[in-house]
């Protein structure tokens, strides 16, 4: 299997594409790099370690991240097991992927979709649901879009519209 690596920026739709591979007929990993960026605190007893609904995010980064996180990925990618992996499309990261040599596509919406993506954080952050929140998203938009931009000058880039989601381009 030939694994395309995708980072993709917040609120695209990784995850619902993610609990809907099967009606696109792909395998999917939607690899969350906050369990790899945070120090998790675990009971004990719990052998999932980060992975356990018990498992509490610190507030200490991982000196370890983004490195652990490259080494998930390409374990991952070894593998053979994944269509798709979608990963973070933090600044670090997609900087650590190029220093590793690992291809990706990079994600994103125009410029002018802010109102729209801030408003899906919205809805988000009203439905308990995780992931960006509206206002990170409204006060980091210009930063992170422009960072966006300039990694896909180099790289392949799927650039979405109004009212596009990750999906649209799995059709």
């Amino acid at each position: 299997m030939n694994t395309k690596i995708y980072s993709v920026f917040p609120a695209c739709g990784k995850t619902w594409l993610f609990e809907h591979q099967e009606d696109y007929g792909l395998k999917i990993l939607d690899s969350d790099s906050s369990y790899f960026s945070w120090i998790w605190e675990c009971p004990e007893d719990d052998e999932r370690g980060m992975y356990s609904p018990n498992a509490r995010k610190t507030k200490e980064r991982n000196p370890s991240f983004p490195q652990n996180y490259i080494d998930h990925i390409k374990c991952k990618v070894e593998s053979g097991k994944y269509d798709c992996i979608f990963v973070s499309s933090h600044a670090s990261v997609r900087e650590a992927l190029d220093e590793a040599g690992i291809e990706f596509t990079i994600v994103y919406p125009e410029s002018s979709c802010k109102a729209e993506w801030v408003g899906r954080c919205f809805i988000r952050d009203k439905n308990g649901e995780s992931g960006c929140g509206a206002d990170v998203m409204y006060n980091n938009w210009e930063q992170w879009i422009a960072e966006c931009v300039e990694t896909g000058t180099h790289h392949k880039e799927i650039v979405l519209r109004p009212r596009e989601h990750l999906s649209d381009c799995f059709e």
